[in-house]
């Protein structure tokens, strides 16, 4: 008994000597990989949104910009959640049929984009932290204090990191927030897990080791790298995990078959997270945030669809001409 007991204790320190060691040999490359890793951006601006100049603050004083487009007390409204490195107007690219069908537009500009104050400090990065959900909520009670927005039929949109965003909102405010519809969403922590595996031959020099790294072994490196740099960037990253297991909103989650930024499996993941309120929806042949182009009618139709049924289905029904009136508004 005494001989077994030494050759487990041994085989725990060997284990937990090995772990160590992966920690302190990769963890400073891990949070340098999550801190600096960008994905593709679109060239180019897009058509300035019409509407209602707006102004809010956030509850750490940085100044945002936003625009409300013009429609009735009666009518919903879509708050709009732009990508990393775009601005407000983004929204004429991918919720232009969705002002067709006669919904109401609120988007603003995160902070250190577009008209938005970037504070002293702050570096825009690719995850949601809590200084991009300080924006949401800002935006969020902007619009809820107004009297001329339906406040009982509020639903959210949002593309890429802002797509993160919508999640985490959306499931911050259950049962306020009617429906969720993101394209290219993506959580900071599997993301990273997976540019590690695809980066690790890079780093790790010896095959046997990389090859034989266990799951649980890359989940924590992920982790611990987050919380480093979360430490360095003095801002908390946001779990979109745990968001997708509160969220209790309706949600469409739209991704592109051919990611070449995010594998669908990304989209797998968060979906099954949440397979009660979530919806999976895969397009074929298309690239990051590619599909309002790609597949123009079928995706202006699936999202109007979408967004009726669970904001304005009592009040109107809309034709397939309607929907995607003025298809090329915008371009």
């Amino acid at each position: 008994m005494y001989v077994l007991l030494m050759v487990i204790s041994v085989l725990l320190l060997g284990v937990l000597g090995a772990v160590v060691y992966v920690l302190m040999r990769y963890l400073p490359i891990i949070s340098n990989l999550f801190l600096d890793i960008t994905v593709k951006t679109r060239p180019g601006h897009d058509p300035r949104l019409d509407g209602e100049t707006v102004r809010f603050v956030t509850s750490d004083g940085v100044k945002l910009t936003g625009t409300l487009t013009p429609g009735g007390r009666h009518q919903p409204v879509i708050i709009f959640c732009h990508e990393f490195s775009a601005d407000r107007h983004a929204a004429s690219r991918y919720a232009y049929f969705l002002r067709e069908a006669g919904f109401r537009i609120f988007t603003f500009d995160f902070r250190g984009h577009g008209d938005s104050e970037a504070p002293a400090g702050y570096v825009s990065r690719l995850w949601v932290t809590e200084a991009e959900m300080r924006d949401f909520d800002a935006a969020f009670d902007y619009l809820m204090r107004r009297d001329d927005v339906n406040t009982e039929a509020i639903g959210l949109f949002g593309v890429s990191r802002g797509g993160g965003v919508a999640l985490c909102g959306a499931s911050r405010h259950n049962g306020v927030i009617k429906a969720v519809v993101t394209d290219g969403a993506y959580s900071a922590h599997r993301t990273l897990c997976d540019y590690m595996r695809k980066w690790v031959p890079i780093f790790a020099r010896v095959r046997w080791v990389y090859q034989h790294h266990p799951d649980w072994l890359y989940r924590l490196l992920g982790w611990a790298a987050i919380k480093v740099s979360e430490w360095r960037i003095h801002c908390k990253a946001v779990s979109l995990e745990k968001s997708m297991r509160d969220l209790k909103t309706p949600t469409l989650l739209v991704h592109g078959e051919r990611d070449n930024y995010l594998d669908v499996a990304q989209a797998r993941y968060l979906a099954q997270l949440n397979s009660g309120h979530v919806e999976l929806w895969v397009i074929p042949g298309t690239d990051h945030n590619e599909a309002v182009v790609q597949v123009r009618d079928q995706y202006c139709r699936r999202l109007t669809d979408f967004f009726v049924t669970h904001l304005d289905s009592e009040n109107r029904r809309l034709t397939d001409q309607k929907v995607c009136a003025g298809a090329d508004h915008g371009r």
